[in-house]
């Protein structure tokens, strides 16, 4: 039997292969956790060299980024510089806007757009009474009117109080003493009563209602002219100075009776007879009638666009109403037609013309009113019903 040599180890201190790998890996891993922190500070240098390429980088990148918003900015400088060189040259001059063409609001400096909204709104029967005025006008900025304001020939409301407050409290007329003259109102010329304050529309007034063989016998005839105020004649009675010739001459014709305008009938010349309606007043109210096809109460006149109700209430009692002279043909009218009535909105004239191709014509107010629910309201379609004519026979 085979002895074991003399020159083993104890059992206690015997390793198996695995375990003698493991050991000399831990004095590997001690002998570098020994000298990592001492060799750390050759390393320093080594490091910032490598990775200086990608700092400069990013260094650089952000020097163009600054440099282009530099260059930016300077760009919107000079374009800033530039507009305000430009506002600083434009050619601004007085004008007035109710008279101002297309071509002066543009040399103005206003723009094409905005231009073509002033010229519609006075073709509309807009008027710029203040300066203030001209702010209702859509798409003007608060800049473009701030640059015209000093230069608009109409006054401004807080002139216009302040000089109505200043005549009450001196009681002073409203235009100097030295601007009125003894005048002969028989006759007196156009120019010369303008220079006495008359407005245009009452001097015009004045020199027709004489070529109508008008002769003014006594100051109190002065009143009336149409558009001859209190406060106008109070100014003005003081100057009047009437020849005898003039006192025994015929005297004026006594004033016309208030008249009675049928309101379906009468044309654009009888509305202007009545007081307080011009020829613009009396266009719209005409060109409302027609198209509603006539008028069937006479509060309707009242809903004529931009008429003040003061001025309907004192037209009222003249007003009288007669039957309405075009009803609108509900089952045959195309939908320009439909589209057309003042009482008719775009999408309502859409769906009365599908609602005929679907379900055919309409035959009575009841049928309306069944198939407009939804589309009109209650008020809407009692409003539209007397106009409706409902035959849908082409014969007639």
């Amino acid at each position: 039997m085979r002895k074991p040599p003399l020159h083993r180890l104890p059992g206690y201190l015997e390793a198996t292969e695995w375990e003698r790998k493991g050991f000399v890996v831990c004095c590997l891993l001690s002998l570098l956790c020994f000298l990592l922190p001492r060799s750390w500070p050759l390393l320093e240098p080594v490091i910032p060299a490598l990775q200086r390429p990608a700092f400069d980088s990013t260094f650089f990148e952000l020097v163009a980024e600054l440099e282009a918003l530099e260059a930016r900015d300077s760009i919107l400088q000079a374009a800033a510089a530039a507009t305000e060189e430009f506002d600083k040259q434009l050619r601004l001059f007085p004008f007035d806007p109710n008279q101002a063409d297309r071509k002066t609001l543009l040399e103005l400096g206003l723009s094409p757009r905005i231009a073509k909204t002033i010229l519609n709104y006075r073709r509309a029967g807009g008027h710029f009474r203040y300066r203030e005025d001209l702010q209702k006008i859509y798409g003007l900025s608060p800049k473009d009117y701030e640059r015209l304001e000093p230069f608009i020939q109409l006054p401004s409301r807080s002139e216009r109080k302040q000089n109505s407050i200043r005549r009450l409290s001196s009681g002073a007329p409203s235009l100097p003493k030295d601007t009125l003259f003894q005048f002969d109102p028989n006759t007196v010329g156009f120019e010369e009563l303008r220079s006495l304050g008359l407005p245009p529309w009452t001097a015009r007034t004045w020199v027709n209602y004489r070529k109508k063989g008008a002769v003014f016998c006594r100051p109190e005839d002065l009143l009336k002219v149409y558009g001859m105020t209190d406060s106008l004649y109070q100014r003005l009675a003081p100057f009047v100075v009437i020849p005898a010739d003039s006192a025994i001459a015929t005297p004026l014709p006594a004033a016309p009776e208030p008249l009675t305008l049928d309101i379906n009938h009468a044309t654009k010349e009888d509305w202007q007879r009545l007081r307080g309606i011009g020829p613009t007043y009396a266009s719209r109210i005409v060109n409302f009638r027609e198209k509603l096809g006539g008028f069937i109460s006479i509060e309707q006149v009242g809903e004529t666009y931009n008429l003040p109700d003061s001025v309907f209430q004192k037209i009222r009692p003249h007003l009288q109403l007669s039957p309405i002279f075009r009803p609108l043909p509900l089952n045959r009218a195309d939908f320009e037609t439909l589209n057309a009535h003042p009482y008719i909105r775009y999408r309502q004239a859409r769906f009365l013309l599908r609602y005929r191709e679907q379900h055919g014509p309409i035959p009575d107010a009841a049928a309306f009113r069944q198939a407009a629910r939804g589309v009109f309201s209650k008020d809407e379609i009692e409003r539209l019903l007397p106009y409706l004519d409902f035959n849908y026979s082409t014969g007639e």
